[in-house]
């Protein structure tokens, strides 16, 4: 659920009047005042005094289950539980997804910006590497020693330390593992 801290006090959100919180994911600031939470029931905005259903707003005909979620400059970023990513930019929507070729899963656990603007996709079937439209995934063929890939982050050194599932973790120094 979901825990509104006012300066003094904490007033929590009630579960009973609002069901869908009961599988919070993720949240973000979209603009001043304005959050986007993502859940197992899909996408809300809470407004400072309302919350209301936005997946129809961002053009989502369905509900989907959403993992996590990136502001990238003028790029939303969505991951979800078994349908791949959204990428909405300038009104458009992206979405990469084995359907589509660009995912070797649906599963999608979390997203990462690095230093070099690349967007990092961790799947259940490896890491994908999104940059200037071009998608390079890495598997156990490329040097993981495990596919299902839980986050990555970067250090100052410009390493990525990858953690997986049941391998433990993964370091990428100068693009070898």
């Amino acid at each position: 659920g979901i825990v509104k801290y006012d300066g003094t006090r904490f007033f929590p959100f009630s579960v009973g009047q609002f069901p869908a919180l009961v599988n919070v994911r993720d949240i973000i600031e979209l603009d001043k005042g304005r959050l986007l939470i993502l859940t197992f029931n899909g996408l809300y905005i809470y407004d400072g005094s309302s919350l209301y259903s936005a997946d129809r707003q961002y053009g989502l005909m369905n509900q989907y289950q959403f993992s996590d979620a990136l502001i990238d400059g003028n790029t939303l970023w969505l991951a979800t539980q078994g349908n791949g990513v959204f990428r909405f930019n300038n009104g458009n929507i992206e979405h990469f997804s084995i359907d589509n070729g660009s995912l070797r899963s649906n599963q999608v656990h979390s997203l990462f910006r690095d230093n070099n603007g690349s967007i990092w996709i961790c799947t259940n079937s490896g890491i994908s590497q999104y940059n200037n439209g071009n998608i390079i995934t890495y598997t156990t063929e490329n040097g993981l020693n495990n596919t299902i890939i839980l986050q990555i982050t970067q250090d100052h050194f410009g390493r990525y330390w990858i953690e997986t599932f049941s391998g433990g973790i993964n370091i990428i120094d100068e693009g070898q593992f």
